[in-house]
């Protein structure tokens, strides 16, 4: 086995080396996650399809420019540059929730996953972030709590009892 199964290998990886730009981008774009690829400066220089699907910007409207000049709220941008600052000091990964503004100015909130590729010395070359939109999930919430704090104030102020009971079980009253 040996040599043989080796050198019908060689052709293949060769192929998938060659393929590999190809083969990165074509997994960035079809993965629903937002991918964001920075150099140490801030800029972009990866935005993937989901990332042009959230915030309506093209790639080429925030290639080399900025993140935080069209994707960041105002208020936000003091918290997501400290992140940055410590990803790019090469404390990662780690994990930030933030606001993200779409081209027509909604605010979509942002789960995000962040790391580091390093180059040969070692050093920060690219911060990568990877998010999530839970944007949904967050404004259920709030529907939510705005629910339950209607429900309390209204038994607060009802003249009568009120007990939540589960099969007998007192909840609440």
């Amino acid at each position: 086995m040996g040599q043989s199964g080796n050198k019908q290998s060689v052709p293949w990886i060769s192929r998938a080396l060659a393929r590999e730009p190809e083969f990165c981008s074509v997994m960035m774009d079809t993965m629903s996650a937002l991918i964001i690829t920075l150099d140490c400066q801030g800029m972009v220089v990866g935005f993937n399809k989901a990332c042009q699907e959230t915030t309506g910007f093209t790639f080429e409207e925030v290639q080399e420019k900025p993140f935080w000049e069209s994707l960041i709220p105002e208020d936000e941008r003091e918290g997501v540059m400290r992140v940055f600052n410590k990803l790019r000091a090469g404390q990662f990964p780690n994990t930030y929730t933030n606001f993200w503004l779409t081209r027509t100015g909604e605010r979509r909130l942002i789960d995000w996953s962040n790391t580091v590729l390093l180059d040969e010395n070692g050093d920060v070359d690219l911060i990568i972030g990877t998010g999530i939109d839970i944007s949904k999930r967050y404004q259920t919430e709030l529907r939510l709590q705005e629910s339950e704090a209607r429900f309390r104030r209204l038994a607060e102020a009802s003249f009568e009892g009120v007990v939540i009971h589960d099969h007998g079980k007192v909840l609440d009253c």
